[in-house]
């Protein structure tokens, strides 16, 4: 082969590696720009404002809680310019949810800080291991899908024999007497959302009181769902069914049921009641009407549940139960 032959053929050959290279370069980044991002949630160093508090008392010392609160949100932001800065594209997770009595929609991020120190991100998954390592974060967690489950619960509980005499189970207890109903108790449902006009609660269809809006006198919501907050961007009621169902058997007042021929209105129904037909309701609406949700929005639920205030930052009931059934 003559000296130019060969040379012209190298040539050819290293330009064809060149352009395989590039191809493959060219294809891997294409993979990279299109790949889905990954739903996580982000768990970061710093304990959550209710774990500080807890050892500030402890140990004696003064803490102050909304000003904690406040630095655990400006730590988040830094972590959030930290992952900018370091070339990783993310989105903040959240929902438009409906809420009110209009279905206003609202804008809700899942940002924790107060039972949790985390929040939810959607971002490339080639970024997991670098995320995993940045200074500021104890974990990285998936964001779960959450599905519904409910199978017997009543009949394993046997609250009635801790039933004062005689019980009240219905929506007007008899005056003077005290029982272990559910008195005083409220408890919280994270499910698909209540139908607050249901029999099981008195039948009333006054709305309950919004978490996204400003406190409403007691005397014009619901008096047995008490506090509502929808976390999906579904209807704001329950229009499933599930976490009804689920509300009924954790705190329903006395109502009808069919009987054995399967019928309702009918000679043979029975009365039912639920474990503590007393206690208030505060309904959390973080599954679909498929019956699917995510952790990210049943974290946000449990966090609300558990605080004094709203998101919105007014006085509200704080949960003595929390009732999941998923």
């Amino acid at each position: 082969m003559s000296h130019s032959r060969f040379t012209r053929n190298l040539i050819l050959g290293l330009i064809a590696v060149a352009f395989i290279a590039a191809v493959l370069s060219v294809g891997s980044f294409i993979r990279r720009a299109t790949a889905a991002p990954q739903a996580v949630i982000v768990e970061l160093k710093s304990d959550p404002a209710i774990v500080a508090k807890t050892k500030a008392e402890a140990a004696n010392q003064n803490f102050d809680l909304a000003s904690y609160r406040q630095q655990i949100m400006a730590e988040q932001n830094e972590f959030l310019s930290q992952l900018s800065a370091a070339g990783i594209s993310f989105t903040l997770s959240g929902v438009d949810a409906p809420n009110g009595l209009n279905g206003e929609v609202t804008r809700i991020q899942f940002r924790y800080n107060y039972v949790f120190n985390g929040i939810a991100l959607a971002v490339p998954p080639d970024a997991m291991n670098t995320i995993r390592g940045m200074s500021m974060v104890k974990s990285v967690h998936n964001d779960e899908p959450i599905t519904m489950q409910l199978d017997n619960a009543v009949k394993y509980v046997r609250a009635p024999s801790l039933y004062g005499n005689p019980p009240q189970t219905s929506m007007f207890p008899t005056p003077g007497t005290k029982g272990a109903e559910g008195q005083g108790i409220y408890i919280a449902v994270l499910d698909t959302g209540i139908d607050w006009s249901h029999a099981m609660f008195g039948g009333d269809p006054t709305p309950p009181r919004f978490g996204v809006g400003p406190q409403i006198a007691a005397a014009n919501s619901n008096q047995k769902v008490v506090y509502y907050l929808n976390l999906t961007a579904g209807a704001v009621q329950d229009d499933f069914g599930h976490g009804t169902h689920v509300a009924g058997i954790t705190a329903g007042y006395s109502a009808m049921a069919p009987g054995p021929d399967g019928l309702p209105l009918t000679a043979d129904d029975v009365a039912i009641h639920g474990v503590a037909p007393q206690a208030k309701l505060m309904g959390y609406r973080v599954l679909s009407t498929v019956g699917a949700g995510t952790a990210s929005s049943t974290i946000l639920a449990v966090e609300d549940a558990v605080q004094p205030f709203t998101i919105a930052g007014y006085p509200k009931p704080v949960a003595n139960v929390i009732n999941l059934s998923l």
